[in-house]
């Protein structure tokens, strides 16, 4: 990004808005931001920024003045256009800045931004969609850490829109800064103002915020139908039941057959972290933990973090294996997933970073995979990230050659016998499907690994959302594109998304699930956590810390329990036969005689499967 040398900052003043009335500075640019405050919160305005004040980058920039406009007249004179000739290789290519805030936050206090904006024209690349923009509330001096993030569709309609983050700990003055990426795609954008505001210690979810949407999120849309069928036609199977006499061979008509799933085809599953399997948060949180996680999901990622901060300290290293046992011991239904064997770059153990010899380099990190093999050779892993975000991760491999990544393959398939090998990547499916660019890299790199022998088994693609979310028939077509030019298996990695916007957050988790679900060539989707007491992002989670339900939380429940799970009683006829339209995968066929013999069998259905179980 970049910085602004000339700033205009609204005095240390705290101004209040009220019900009806708004007092403080005279600003027009800070009394439309107050105006759109709740009753009774106070706003310490540190910055404001205006037109030619702001910092841009990445095409043709120009300051332009503003036209009174009778439908809607922004609070400034003059605005900063940038014009971006195309679609960029990075969101972040093009775009507009603040200066760092200049005041202090306290732990728990919620910084908000404002912007006056609108769009002249947007015009997406080739087979691209048109995408929202994105916000960040981002700490340059801190490895760009976010607190904050928004995204909005714009129009010729000048509009204010609104992106909030929270201090999880105190943050010094002069550290974060309001960004705008607009390297998406072809546009031109006029920004009126930008402005930063501390509220205090509030709730974001009574603070103003935009309105997130995405194509296709309508009831009655198009694509649902055709997913239904989808799912209908490719996750669902036949069962027969034949329940005979074992002395006489005949039929047991009158016989109850309970079928339950034990795991679906298409496995769904979380990432599971140290805390939520070693018992550390007591033995009420750890039961209601692994309950949870049993109920809903029939996969799980465990961490093999090759750092200083995993495997190679005693403490995680310990705790690795004793996830790995905690997922093992649930292998009768959980599919087991381990990520990442090869982190490059600064992932990697400060041991193995200073390492300058190219050849001993590659040796050692062969010696970890084949180390690795030996430690989990007793864990029944269904798959295993070889690697990640070779894309923006360019270091190691720069260093050692591309080649040597094939060899990271090829050793882990020695080490890993019958365990499906993964690559994977992010930013993939999300940024609203305008990621030409990426899906071109990764694939890119899966025809080099396939020349080389190597082709990955499974092609990971994260699926970190922010607000700028991927209309689910973008989904279809960025999953076709991969299914067409590759052999391998499809996955959604880490699911979450990034929001206070719950409602959203809920409605959206349904539709990316129902149109990745439905999918030809997707194996698996897992989230990144989903218990608030151990997920990446805290607002991401479907459970809170109590464990009460959130939106997202309700949908999982009704697709992973109810809509996608096979929980049936039949009744065989006089002839001793039952069927039933199933979720493909293993069941359990549970037996019960009128006259109480009982037999229990396991089978495993694709499109039909027919069993004979004998009393």
């Amino acid at each position: 990004s970049s910085s602004s040398s000339s700033n205009t900052i609204a005095q240390d003043a705290t101004l209040t808005a009220t019900a009806t009335t708004t007092s403080g500075s005279g600003d027009p640019v800070v009394q439309s931001f107050l105006a759109r405050l709740p009753a009774g919160v106070s706003a310490q305005v540190g910055l404001t920024e205006r037109g030619a004040e702001i910092a841009a980058w990445g095409g043709a920039v120009a300051t332009v003045a503003v036209s009174a406009n009778a439908t809607s007249q922004p609070p400034v004179t003059s605005a900063q256009q940038i014009s971006v000739p195309s679609q960029l290789s990075k969101p972040w290519d093009a775009g507009c800045v603040t200066t760092l805030y200049p005041l202090p936050l306290a732990a728990n206090n919620v910084l908000m931004g404002a912007i006056w904006l609108r769009c002249l024209g947007q015009q997406a690349a080739t087979g691209q969609p048109i995408v929202p923009i994105e916000a960040h509330l981002e700490m340059p001096l801190d490895g760009y850490q976010r607190i904050g993030n928004a995204a909005f569709r714009c129009s010729g309609t000048w509009t204010q829109f609104f992106i909030a983050g929270t201090a999880t700990s105190s943050i010094a003055a002069g550290r974060v800064e309001l960004v705008i990426h607009l390297g998406q795609q072809k546009q031109t954008v006029q920004v009126g103002s930008m402005l930063l505001a501390n509220l205090g210690s509030v709730n974001p979810a009574q603070l103003p915020r935009n309105a997130i949407t995405w194509d296709g999120m309508e009831d009655n849309a198009p694509w649902r139908a055709t997913a239904a069928a989808r799912i209908a036609s490719l996750r669902q199977g036949s069962l027969q039941v034949k329940v005979v006499d074992s002395l006489t061979g005949l039929g047991v008509p009158g016989a109850s057959v309970a079928v339950t799933q034990v795991y679906r085809a298409v496995g769904i599953g979380s990432y599971t972290n140290i805390l939520g399997v070693l018992g550390g948060l007591g033995a009420d949180t750890q039961l209601r933990y692994n309950q949870t996680f049993a109920t809903l999901f029939d996969r799980a990622t465990i961490p093999i973090y090759w750092a200083d901060w995993g495997w190679v300290t005693d403490y995680n290293h310990k705790n690795f294996l004793n996830i790995a046992r905690w997922a093992k011991e649930r292998s009768s239904y959980l599919r087991i997933r381990a990520h990442p064997l090869i982190y490059p770059d600064d992932a990697l153990p400060s041991a193995v970073q200073a390492i300058t010899n190219a050849t001993l380099l590659q040796q050692t990190i062969l010696a970890h995979i084949r180390e690795m093999g030996v430690a989990y050779k007793d864990i029944p892993l269904r798959e295993i990230d070889v690697t990640n975000e070779l894309r923006d991760l360019t270091k190691t491999w720069t260093f050692l050659g591309k080649d040597a990544v094939a060899e990271w393959f090829a050793e882990a398939r020695k080490a890993f016998p019958g365990v499906k090998l993964a690559l994977n990547e992010n930013s993939i499916l999300t940024e609203g499907g305008a990621t030409k660019s990426n899906q071109d890299n990764l694939l890119g790199w899966y025809q080099f690994l396939r020349s080389k022998g190597v082709a990955p088994d499974v092609l990971g693609f994260q699926g970190h959302f922010s607000e700028s979310v991927t209309a689910p028939e973008v989904v279809w077509q960025i999953l076709d594109r991969f299914a067409n030019e590759t052999d391998a298996e499809l996955q959604v990695t880490e699911f979450d998304i990034h929001t206070i916007d719950e409602a959203m957050q809920g409605n959206y988790t349904r539709d990316f699930f129902t149109a990745v679900f439905s999918h030809p060539r997707v194996t698996g989707i897992t989230m990144w956590g989903f218990w608030e007491g151990d997920a990446y992002f805290s607002d991401a989670a479907a459970f809170r810390t109590n464990w009460a339900l959130k939106p997202n939380g309700r949908v999982l429940q009704d697709l992973l329990t109810q809509q996608w799970r096979t929980n049936t009683t039949l009744v065989t006829d006089i002839a001793g036969a039952a069927s039933a339209t199933v979720y493909r995968g293993r069941l359990r066929v549970s037996v019960t005689a009128p006259g109480g013999r009982k037999a229990v069998q396991e089978v495993d259905v694709d499109q039909q499967a027919i069993i004979q179980i004998s009393l």
